[in-house]
């Protein structure tokens, strides 16, 4: 690409060589790959977050209409929206907490034992149906904050039959989580407006903890700064990403939420290539296949960039030398 600066070759040298663990060594000092990723116009977007979070009775943001990611394609495929459901009162304001610790579901977190570190922080946040049973030595027994996508809102809600949960997940959850709510305050938050028909029964069968659903401000904002990411890296010679996405995964939404909403921000679990999600296709107790419409190799990229630039830092890091088999929870270390 012409008219680039040295020390944006040496960020996009960097950025493709760590597609599957590679080294930065060689590319420029890391003082001046950092500032060029800290430069980029997407990445400084996240400094200027929107006036909400979620959708709330009496906050900035009252009404779910309007969610550039879930609902046309929600319309489209003729499923229902439900466009009554409970409200909390109050937003999750921006800087609630000092220190989050973002707990990924692939096996590499079985690789440390950091459940200890994780609790420490302020803000713990889990996703989907993940629950700490059996792995608390890696993940911790902390929860602040869960962030679920459609499916994992239908089990949630105990409208999905047993059989589609998979192996033990349901006994988990039970145990874990319907069975255990006295510990401190946690905040639910989906995403997907589908999911707006399970909020009331979710808030009914999780008291004390607020559900919660994105607001229409953010899922634009967060679009916006996605997207915008993505032309920034385009621009600097990184080769250029697939579209057909149809959302983003549960973990990419809680990236831009805890942008919001911390002040430092730390990965664990978390992939942080495309390549890997597909080489560790499982989560902590099961083989899992990746879906295909989420843009797993450009989420890679940008977790790797925000990392660079200050934004969040990554914790676990993939040792190759380790097969997925030995990392299931239940496996021989």
């Amino acid at each position: 690409v012409p008219g680039l600066t040295t020390a944006q070759k040496n960020l996009a040298a960097c950025l493709v060589a760590t597609t599957k663990d590679g080294s930065c060594e060689g590319m420029g000092t890391l003082e001046e790959v950092r500032a060029a990723a800290a430069a980029l116009p997407g990445v400084k977007r996240l400094l200027s977050p929107p006036k909400c979070m979620t959708v709330t009775s009496r906050g900035a943001c009252r009404n779910w209409q309007g969610n550039k990611e879930t609902e046309f394609q929600t319309r489209r495929s003729g499923n229902p929206i439900a466009n009554k459901f409970a409200k909390p009162a109050a937003d999750i304001p921006a800087h609630k907490w000092k220190t989050c610790a973002l707990v990924g579901r692939s096996p590499i977190i079985r690789l440390s034992p950091t459940g200890s570190i994780i609790d420490r922080h302020e803000s713990v946040w889990r996703f989907n149906l993940d629950t700490p049973s059996g792995a608390e030595e890696n993940v911790g027994t902390k929860t602040t904050v869960r962030v679920l996508n459609n499916n994992a809102a239908h089990k949630a809600a105990l409208s999905k039959a047993k059989g589609a949960w998979h192996p033990g997940e349901h006994e988990r959850w039970i145990k874990d989580v319907v069975q255990n709510r006295k510990g401190a305050a946690q905040e639910w938050v989906l995403w997907n407006v589908r999911a707006n028909q399970y909020i009331s029964a979710m808030t009914n069968l999780y008291k004390p903890f607020p559900v919660r659903m994105l607001a229409p401000e953010f899922v634009s904002w967060f679009l916006e700064v996605y997207f915008d990411i993505m032309a920034d890296l385009e621009s600097i010679g990184v080769p250029p990403f697939e579209c057909e996405v149809n959302s983003m995964p549960s973990g990419t939404h809680a990236i831009f939420m805890a942008a919001m909403a911390c002040d430092q921000v730390n990965l664990f679990g978390m992939s942080y290539t495309g390549y890997s999600v597909f080489a560790r296709a499982a989560h902590l107790q099961y083989k899992w296949m990746p879906y295909l419409r989420h843009n797993w190799e450009f989420d890679g990229y940008l977790v790797r960039l925000l990392h660079l630039a200050g934004r969040l830092s990554i914790c676990t890091r993939d040792d190759p030398s380790r097969t997925t088999d030995s990392m299931l929870l239940g496996a021989g270390r």
